[in-house]
Order: C-alpha cells, then sequence, then structure tokens
C-alpha cells in the first residue's frame, strides 16, 4: 500500500512511519524540514500542511491509498479547515485520510520534546 504521512518525522508519526515500513508498506513522508534524515526507503517532500496550494504543488500527480496526517502547528495551530483544505490537496483517488495528533497526550506548554517523560506520571487537566 502506498502510504502519505504528514509530520512523519516526530512523536506518534516516527512511530507510525517504522511501523508502515515493518509491514512492507511504500512510505512517503511529507514535512517542513528539508535537513530531516529519514529512515531509508522513505521518501520525503517537503512542504507546509497548513499552506493548500503547496501541498497541492507538492503532491501533484501522486497517488496514495491512505494519508495519515499528524500535524498540530503549536505555533501556528491547525483547524478543521486546514485539514480538510490539505485532505482536498491530496486528489479525487484518495480513498482513506486519517487526522491524528499527540498534542492532546501532553499537558499546557506544548515544548515538549521526543525525550519527554511517559504520560502516565503527569497529571491531567480533565
Amino acid at each position: 500500500m502506498r502510504v502519505l504521512v504528514i509530520g512523519g518525522t516526530l512523536f506518534i508519526g516516527r512511530l507510525l512511519v517504522e511501523e508502515l515500513l515493518r509491514h512492507g508498506h511504500d512510505v512517503t513522508v511529507l514535512h517542513r524540514n528539508a535537513g530531516t534524515r529519514l529512515p531509508d526507503g522513505v521518501e520525503g517532500l517537503v512542504g507546509d500542511r497548513n499552506d493548500p496550494d503547496q501541498v497541492r504543488t507538492v503532491l501533484s500527480g501522486r497517488r496514495f491509498d491512505a494519508v495519515y496526517d499528524n500535524v498540530y502547528d503549536w505555533q501556528r495551530g491547525t483547524t478543521g479547515e486546514q485539514v480538510a483544505a490539505t485532505a482536498r490537496a491530496c486528489g479525487d483517488a484518495l480513498r482513506r485520510y486519517v487526522f491524528m495528533s499527540s498534542v492532546a497526550a501532553f499537558p499546557p506548554g506544548l515544548d515538549h520534546g521526543d525525550d519527554a517523560p511517559d504520560i502516565k506520571n503527569w497529571t491531567w487537566p480533565y
């Protein structure tokens, strides 16, 4: 299966990419940092998922069986409209689009790195 992972460089996205590769899927990652090193066999596309025109340009002519959108932009925010625009930018052949974000798993502050302590030790705000 051809899979696009939007935001596949940190947190759950990185683990998702590893798991997809382990199961033999053809994985492409859309991310914002051209200097990011991706696992062997993963195609990297550079673009900002909150810019639908840019996403449409970067994905032009590409087809995916599934898209996993793991991005919540904690500096600018991410709206439902942006997620919908990104899904539309993936083209009319797209069959599955899954949006998920680990941002809700972290307490306020959102400046947590990959080495953040296990969430089971945190006090939830709700």
